[in-house]
């Protein structure tokens, strides 16, 4: 089935969601698709176990980055790079803490990804194969139903084209049901920087540095707990060049 971000319902629809910023023209709603803050519900439900986990995402865009935070105080934060490539900094809100991947490191550990699926949740492209019912509302709070069967899993989507944003997604097929319902939209541009830029204020690490401050108590505990994939052993090139950690090396703050 389709991946949605890395985890997986309120029955909010998005007639009920609180636009949380003063009123505002059709012209503004491109420029609130590259700023805006939404909060989204999701349940993801295993027939064959008879579980369900409840997730709860932020999605933070402001242009060429974007953030997904968690209840939990960690989050990652993506940039986009020339040539459909992506770097990530994912952080820990209560150790003040941010480690740097770089794409590359990002490759090595399998967990590279596209930017439709960081910035709109789902490959835009994907709707192409889904089937559009109907449309309502107006202006930038227009919502675009789409459904269909694609590769034995049935799909639900409402999609909000002026904001390039998921409304609501349910996802069902023998193994699993998923859903996710937009539950608060915010898209004052001020919030949303100050939430990034907060970030980029913590003490900063190198992914390919890790190895070098294993005596970090903090790299000590994010490794056991699996929040931090341990630096990759040295991978050398025909030349003989480390390739897995580049040479570089600092912990710094972030001076965005």
């Amino acid at each position: 089935m389709m991946k949605l971000i890395y985890a997986t319902i309120s029955t909010t629809l998005f007639t009920t969601v609180t636009f949380t910023s003063a009123a505002y023209a059709d012209e503004s709603c491109s420029a609130s698709a590259n700023s805006l803050h939404a909060s989204y519900q999701a349940t993801q439900t295993l027939n064959t176990e008879n579980t369900t986990r409840n997730i709860q995402v932020d999605l933070w865009r402001q242009g060429n980055v974007v953030m997904h935070s968690y209840p939990n105080g960690t989050g990652d934060i993506w940039h986009k790079l020339p040539k459909n490539q992506m770097r990530m900094d994912k952080y820990f809100d209560q150790a003040k803490r941010l480690i740097e991947y770089e794409a590359a490191d990002l490759t090595t550990l399998g967990k590279s990804k596209t930017w439709d699926s960081v910035n709109y949740l789902i490959n835009k492209n994907f709707l192409t194969q889904l089937t559009k019912e109907n449309e309502t509302g107006s202006g930038c709070q227009i919502t675009t139903k789409y459904s269909g069967e694609v590769n034995g899993t049935t799909y639900h989507i409402e999609w909000n084209p002026s904001l390039d944003l998921l409304v609501s997604m349910k996802a069902s097929n023998k193994r699993l049901i998923e859903s996710w319902n937009l539950a608060q939209l915010d898209i004052q541009k001020s919030e949303v920087e100050a939430a990034i830029n907060q970030r980029f204020k913590y003490m900063t690490t190198d992914f390919a540095d890790i190895g070098d401050n294993e005596a970090d108590p903090f790299l000590i505990k994010m490794i056991n707990l699996g929040y931090i994939d341990h630096a990759p052993q040295a991978v050398y090139d025909a030349n003989g060049n480390n390739i897995a950690q580049p040479a570089h090396s600092h912990e710094h703050g972030h001076s965005h």
